[in-house]
């Protein structure tokens, strides 16, 4: 017997990003099982770097891969991004940006 296997797609996210990771939105991870994002027109942002924190208002950590390096990503503005997978392991994330912009994050459960 076979079983579907249903994904929810959970309403996207309109998150502020600035220089400084005290001001930037929190991206809630808390369902999520996969997701991207799309840099907005009129964001100045190209680079990005991830942090992680166990609650939504704790103090955010940056996130290291398994090589122990920082992960980043460098970005163009109107175009779209899968979420790093180290992102997963959190359920909120923030993305610290190199100047001011705004991220649409589309994330599924």
């Amino acid at each position: 017997m076979s079983r579907d296997i249903s994904r929810a797609s959970l309403a996207p996210q309109t998150i502020s990003i600035t220089a400084s990771i005290g001001t930037c939105d929190a991206i809630d991870m808390e369902h999520a099982a996969g997701g991207g994002f799309i840099v907005t027109v009129g964001a100045s942002l190209t680079s990005l770097a991830f942090y992680g924190c166990d609650t939504k208002t704790g103090a955010y950590k940056a996130i290291y891969d398994k090589n122990n390096a920082a992960v980043t990503r460098t970005v163009a503005v109107d175009r779209s991004y899968a979420l790093p997978d180290e992102c997963y392991g959190f359920p909120y994330v923030k993305a610290l940006g190199n100047n001011t912009g705004t991220l649409v994050v589309t994330t599924k459960g």
